[in-house]
């Protein structure tokens, strides 16, 4: 089972009610419950994906417990699992964290 969870919460490229946006969109496929529970409520880190150019597509929140935060899984998870395959992202940036992005 994967040891962390992610979840997307601000398209900034969909109009309001694009049934297209990525709004919602969580991962891996494997993600624990409760993960993807502690991000509804708050917890965790604030990630943003850009494609190649510097656009800025998507904002997330993602969680792991403890240590499960600093790993390289962790911290491309978001890219690998969403960003790079379904929208063309090549850079994952962590709010705070600068020693986390990926890209």
């Amino acid at each position: 089972m994967t040891r962390y969870a992610w979840k997307i919460t601000t398209d900034h490229l969909a109009e309001p009610g694009d049934k297209y946006s990525s709004v919602g969109v969580s991962g891996p496929s494997d993600a624990p419950d409760e993960y993807l529970a502690a991000i509804d409520a708050g917890k965790g880190l604030t990630f943003r994906m850009y494609d190649d150019d510097g656009e800025l597509y998507v904002t997330g929140r993602a969680y792991a417990e403890g240590d499960d935060m600093s790993t390289e899984e962790f911290c491309a998870g978001p890219l690998d699992d969403y960003g790079m395959g379904g929208l063309g992202c090549t850079e994952i940036r962590w709010q705070g964290h600068p020693e986390m992005n990926v890209g």
